[in-house]
């Protein structure tokens, strides 16, 4: 079970550190939108920029670690299974 544990913390580490590199670049798209607020005439238009940035975020996250929980139980439902 130690190495599953293992394993498992392993792939979130780097799901999590891709996030992290995701969150700091610069060239994944964030100031294309914060900019395109900014030509606007005030903080509304920022405020505005940004929610369909976020919306975007959120739809991405649920795509990609929705499947990858899924399958975190799925393996470790297996695993315990065959133990038993």
């Amino acid at each position: 079970m130690d190495g599953l544990l293992t394993t498992t913390t392993g792939l979130w580490l780097a799901v999590v550190a891709s996030g992290l590199y995701h969150g700091v670049n610069p060239g994944m798209g964030w100031p294309l939108a914060v900019s395109a607020g900014l030509m606007g005439r005030g903080r509304r238009d920022v405020a505005a920029a940004l929610v369909p940035l976020a919306g975007g975020h959120l739809l991405a996250m649920l795509v990609i670690l929705l499947p990858f929980g899924l399958l975190t139980g799925l393996l470790d439902w297996t695993v315990r299974r065959g133990r038993s």
